[in-house]
């Protein structure tokens, strides 16, 4: 299977998990800021994404894992930032709903994300 379509299966099963964090934090813990919630999805949802695109949509790398490790925690937090811009916003100021918010941050830090994964924190040397 192709690089791009494990990206994709990945990214799909690192996002259905930041979703359930997120709706479980929202659902038990109301009060909590949802952009905090958003945060605390992320973390859960990032050894996901790391493990399935280290062995899976990147598989063929030569990195070490130590350095596909740092790479990829600094283009997580470079998406997550994209995320969490995009789903303040849309929340804050456009009054959408949370999950059409996430929705819309993850598609475009998953564009972001996928390319800096692909030529730089998993780059075949």
């Amino acid at each position: 299977m192709s690089s791009g379509l494990w990206f994709f299966g990945v990214a799909a099963a690192a996002g259905l998990t930041h979703l359930a964090v997120f709706f479980l934090i929202e659902h038990f813990f109301p009060s909590v800021l949802p952009e905090i919630a958003n945060f605390l999805a992320f973390c859960v949802a990032f050894s996901v994404s790391f493990m399935g695109h280290r062995n899976l949509s990147f598989s063929d790398t030569t990195s070490s894992v130590q350095q596909s490790l740092r790479r990829f925690v600094i283009t997580s937090i470079a998406g997550f930032i994209c995320n969490e811009i995009v789903f303040s916003l849309a929340i804050r100021i456009l009054g959408w709903p949370n999950w059409l918010a996430l929705f819309c941050g993850f598609a475009l830090a998953g564009g972001q994300t996928y390319l800096l994964s692909r030529f730089w924190a998993f780059h075949r040397n």
